[in-house]
Order: structure tokens, then sequence, then C-alpha cells
């Protein structure tokens, strides 16, 4: 017995996860930046991450740490068209970042923080709804997760150009880990044998990333803006791969299972780029910022499996490597809009983000992206002590997605379930709070 696994599923997920959580402002691990985006303005650690051009503004020298908690709700259709509420998940990130003034043009910075981090889980899911087979599924109830990790050490220098334009660079390795699993049909004409499909302990790195920054303010220092490319990098991840396969043909619903096999999969992170300015009023007591953050889907799309097959019936191996799949996204658009005030003796800010759909008319997945706008709500307080030397900063964040996918399925898709309908939904609560200190 032999089956086809959803090779673009499992890419999907992985790039979608990614590319999303990873590069988007409003999933960033800063209390303060998180909020605000500030590619033109921050002048502290976190410009390792969000502008190296500005490690040498600020104190002389800084720590930064920073943890951040989020609890993700995702739901919408599976195997069938009938909506599924997926169990709430909790997500933690840590964040160590340092920077140090070296003379009036110079700047350093060293650190690790997290770029993406994404959860979903359904335990237990319920077969008997699924109509396409001539019996009933009986106690079959498969558990699906998906998990997607990436982290970053980085190394980084400023160097200030003219008394306006300051210009940076940071050395970057990725360091990346998933878990996924996901139901599919045997083959597609048997709706009565299922297939569980789980990938583990998936993970790679890559040590040839790179982030450029710049940043100008003018003499009469009323605005100043800022940018950042991250450039592409390509990601290796090995693991394993297993399966097992459900028969709705027999009273006992006998199960076999397959693996694990040895799995790799390449990908990769696309270009991404951020423009933003900010405008100060008051006297720079009160900022507006505005950011611009753009990531090159459309070009990236393309994904490849080398090796062994993912799985082994059998005497059965099939050999797939240079296997190459081409997916079709839309690029990553997102506008973010950011307000902070200085009172007596804190700051306060807040912001609002959106993000144009990502996933194709017929690319959502309960899993991993559901289809239609991302908003994002924010709003947090910054408190210094030991007169100014050290800071706290407070945030939360909430953001959401619904939709739908807007074409209606062949009756091939349909069947094969590569094509859903239903109203997707996530929505994801943030946390932050961070910590520096200065001499």
């Amino acid at each position: 017995m032999r089956f086809t696994l959803t090779i673009a599923t499992i890419l999907f997920f992985i790039a979608t996860s990614s590319g999303r959580a990873a590069l988007s402002t409003s999933n960033t691990f800063s209390s303060k930046w998180s909020v605000l985006g500030g590619v033109g303005e921050v002048n502290d650690a976190d410009a390792l991450y969000l502008n190296p051009a500005r490690l040498g503004e600020g104190a002389k020298s800084e720590m930064a740490a920073h943890f951040a908690a989020k609890f993700i709700n995702s739901s919408g259709p599976l195997i069938t068209n009938n909506n599924y509420e997926g169990e709430s998940v909790t997500t933690t990130d840590l964040a160590l970042l340092w920077k140090m003034k070296l003379g009036n043009r110079w700047g350093i910075g060293l650190g690790h923080y997290p770029v993406a981090i994404w959860e979903s889980s359904y335990p237990q899911v319920d077969m008997s709804v699924v109509e396409t087979s001539i019996y009933p599924w009986k106690a079959y109830q498969p558990s699906l997760h998906s998990y997607f990790d990436i982290d970053e050490l980085a190394l980084g220098a400023s160097y200030r150009y003219s008394g306006n334009i300051l210009l940076g660079v940071a050395f970057r390795a990725t360091i990346a880990e998933a878990d996924y699993s996901y139901l599919e049909y045997d083959q597609p004409t048997d709706p009565n044998n299922m297939v569980a499909v789980s990938l583990k302990e998936m993970s790679g790195s890559n040590w040839g990333g790179f982030s450029l920054g710049a940043s100008y303010r003018p003499d009469s220092m009323r605005w100043g803006a800022g940018m950042l490319i991250r450039t592409p990098i390509q990601l290796t991840l090995q693991g394993l791969s297993s399966a097992v396969e459900q028969s709705a043909l027999v009273e006992t619903n006998a199960q076999w299972e397959y693996g694990p096999q040895n799995a790799t999969m390449k990908m990769e992170l696309p270009l991404s780029i951020s423009l933003g300015g900010q405008y100060y009023l008051a006297g720079g007591r009160e900022i507006i910022f505005g950011t611009y953050n753009f990531i090159n889907y459309a070009q990236a799309s393309k994904f490849s499996l080398e090796g062994e097959s993912l799985l082994v019936f059998g005497s059965t191996r099939e050999v797939i490597k240079g296997q190459e799949v081409l997916l079709h996204w839309n690029d990553f658009h997102q506008i973010k809009l950011g307000y902070q005030i200085e009172k007596e003796g804190y700051e306060l800010m807040g912001g609002y983000a959106i993000t144009w759909p990502v996933a194709t008319d017929d690319g959502g997945n309960s899993q991993m992206a559901a289809p239609g706008f991302e908003h994002a709500l924010s709003g947090g307080a910054s408190f210094p002590w030991s007169s100014g030397a050290g800071s706290l900063e407070l945030s939360t964040e909430y953001s959401w997605i619904e939709g739908q996918n807007k074409k209606t399925p062949s009756a091939a898709e349909n069947f094969q379930r590569t094509m859903l309908e239903g109203d997707f939904s996530t929505e994801v609560i943030a946390f932050y709070l961070g910590a520096r200190w200065r001499w």
C-alpha cells in the first residue's frame, strides 16, 4: 500500500510560519518597538535587530533583556469543511542584547533574539463528521500539532558617515526548529483510508545572513527616517517523518504505522525590507511613527526535498531527490503606525498595524495562516529607574485574522481536501516585558 504525501502542505507550513511570524514587526520581541516600529528612531540595544545603523546612538553602553508570552487561538476547517476550534497554546520568547559606542562614529552590538514563533494544536479531531466515507469513523481521533521557531545570533556595527547619515550592518546566524502533523486521504480516489503524517525534530541553521541598515535625520531634528534590509537565506531542515494509516472499512478501525524515516527539506527565508520614519512634536516629548514592511514571498515560493522518501512502506522506497515544489503566494505588505508621549517619570505608547493577506484566495490553512487581513492593536509604557540608568518596559498586543477561501473548490479539490470551505480565524494576545541597564 502506498500514498502520496502532500509535500506542498508541509512546505507551506514552514514558509508561512517563518515568513509571517518572523519578519512582521507586529510580532517582534521588544516591549517598546513591537508597539512603535521604530526603524528610524531606535537608539538602544534592540537596534541590532531593528536597524544596526543606530547601534551608536543613545547611551554609551546598554544591556537589554526581553521576555514575551503569546496566547494563540486558531480555528477553521481541517480534513472536512467543518470548523474546528483549536486548543489555546502558549509560547514564550527570550532575548538578550548588548551594544556600545566606540568614539563619536562607531557602535557595536551583540545578541540573541527570536524572530519567529508559531504554534497551533487540534487535539482529538472528531472524524465522525467525515461524510465521504461509506463507513463511519469510529474511535479514530487524531491530534494535529504545528510548531515553528526561529532564533538568531547577531553581531553588528554602525558607522556615522556624516552628521546626518548613519550606516550599519549585522551578521546573522539563523537557527530553526519545527514539528508538524496533518491529515490526508490514502489515495485521491479512496476516502476510506486516512493518514496522519508527522514531521518531528526538524531543525537546521544558516550562518550567512546579513542585515543592512541606514538612518537619516536633518539638521532641523524635526523628523527622521530609517531603512532595514534583511538578505534572503537558505535553510536546510533535517529530522524524522512517520505516519499512521487508519481504515474505516473494518469494524475495529485498523491502523498501520510507517516510519520513522529521515526527512530533509530546503527552503528560503526571503528578502525583507522595512522603511520607517518619525515626526517629533512638543520638543520631542511626543513622537509619531510610521513603518512599511515588505517580504518578497512571490520570488521565494520554491522548495525542494532531498534524500530518501519521507516514508517507507514495506519494500517500497521512493527516491525524490531534487524534487521541487512551486507555491504561489502574495508578497507580505504591512503598514504600522505608532505614537509615543513622554510624561513626568514615564512614557506611554500605542500602535496599530494592518497586514495584507499572504495566503492566496485558495491558500488558507487552519494550522498555519488564515486568509484575510491581519489587524493588530498594541499599547505599553516605559518606566525609568535608578536616575535613568535603567528602565522597565511593559506592553501588550492583540492581533486577529478572519477570512474564507474565496474560490469555490472543484470536485477533485473538495474530495482530496486540498482546499477547504469554511471560516478561518486566528487570534493572538501577546505580553511583553523588557528591562534595560545603561552605563
